[in-house]
């Protein structure tokens, strides 16, 4: 148990550290290095996306082969030189080719969720990672306006690669208490064929769900980059309010975790999923023909009440699906789904505004979610129940054989 609550600490503080200066990168380069922020912001997302999108799938691979708590420790154990050497980066190059080490060293911590869903439940766990996910945004967004007030921002990762040696202190006393993947655990030669896959779930299922969360993630970050600067011209808002807007749907994500138990289960979640993902896109709709202030806000409550939930199911369903496999490998994969979305959002982004507006993105995002909510129907009505049902006819012929 006490190993648990660190492994969440460490997924906290992982999305805390990624969170924290994002919404204010053009002026912390601009206050470091005295460069124009807002050029080297864009470089700097692109390549950081890139990293973690190569990076990703090698631990993965990794996870097959190796204990999920060595290279988690070993992820840890780089950490602190990375970020501690971010703090004295002379040159905003120096700054960017450090911070692509750390990220390919830290996207080993992501192996952390899906092991956690493998040992303690894919329903559980992928609400507890949304009520993570969120707080820590809420978390990092309040303190990265702090900082960035500071002198010198650049200091802060000082005290953010204490944090990181001392959750690698944690984890190695705990180390021995971590729960194994099944993967990793099953070393006898007597294993089965489910287990020894990767995947146990046919290819065009996982393509599927694939498709699905790319849509979703790249629907839900190509209005990122550009809704402070949308609020503020299109509401007249201040930066104080603009960043309240670019919040409300994370508090309102929190808001409904108490229910999100009876929403999500390993039963209900592809059905549920299919649900949230259609409300999202026309709530997003209703963000794009927003023409009055309070009806912009309660679009943006709307939208984070099923923010959480959607993912939750998206993620809770697959893990489901997936049980006899490796979990670890094969989310591994799927993330490279969503860490291609997270790469091409704020391309899409750029260019819908620049050509369209800023109130484009809201509608590309709303086209996404709409997409996402046609691969997830195919998934639950069509895709699922055809594949369900052939095992179950393996199973009624295997028995058919074997009975004398």
């Amino acid at each position: 148990m006490k190993s648990t609550y660190i492994l969440y600490l460490c997924l906290f503080t992982y999305i805390f550290s990624e969170v924290l200066l994002s919404p204010f990168y053009p002026q912390f380069f601009e206050k470091t290095f005295a460069i124009d922020g807002t050029k080297f912001t864009g470089i700097f997302i692109f390549t950081c996306r890139l990293a973690v999108l190569l990076s990703t799938p090698v631990w993965g691979k990794f996870s097959q082969k190796i204990n999920t708590t060595t290279l988690l420790l070993f992820a840890l154990g780089c950490s602190p030189f990375l970020t501690g050497a971010l703090a004295f980066a002379k040159t905003p190059y120096i700054f960017l080719c450090l911070t692509v080490l750390l990220l390919a060293a830290k996207s080993g911590m992501l192996l952390i969720y899906p092991l956690l869903a493998e040992t303690n439940g894919a329903s559980d766990m992928s609400k507890k990672f949304q009520l993570l996910f969120h707080g820590a945004i809420i978390t990092a967004s309040l303190c990265g306006g702090l900082i960035m007030s500071l002198e010198e921002p650049i200091r802060i990762f000082i005290v953010l690669a204490i944090m990181d040696l001392l959750l690698f202190v944690l984890v190695w006393r705990v180390r021995k208490q971590i729960p194994v993947s099944t993967q990793a655990a099953k070393t006898s030669d007597n294993k089965s064929a489910d287990q020894k896959r990767s995947l146990s779930m046919p290819l065009v299922i996982f393509l599927l769900f694939g498709m699905a969360v790319f849509t979703f993630h790249f629907g839900n970050n190509i209005v990122r980059p550009y809704f402070t600067l949308y609020a503020e011209q299109t509401f007249l808002a201040d930066s104080f309010t603009s960043s309240i807007l670019f919040m409300l749907p994370n508090a309102a994500a929190l808001m409904v975790m108490p229910w999100l138990h009876k929403w999500v289960t390993n039963e209900n979640a592809l059905t549920f999923s299919v649900i949230a993902v259609f409300i999202l896109g026309l709530s997003l709709l209703l963000q794009w023909g927003a023409s009055f202030f309070w009806l912009f806000v309660g679009a943006r409550l709307f939208y984070g009440l099923f923010l959480a939930s959607g993912q939750a199911a998206i993620d809770s369903s697959f893990f489901h699906l997936q049980k006899k496999g490796n979990t670890p490998y094969a989310y591994s994969l799927l993330l490279l789904f969503q860490n291609t979305a997270m790469l091409s959002a704020p391309i899409g982004a750029a260019y819908t505004a620049e050509t369209y507006g800023l109130a484009m993105p809201f509608l590309a995002a709303a086209l996404m979610l709409i997409a996402s909510f046609v691969f997830l129907y195919h998934l639950t009505w069509t895709a699922v129940p055809k594949w369900q049902t052939d095992i179950g006819k393996e199973e009624k012929n295997s028995h058919s054989v074997h009975t004398p």
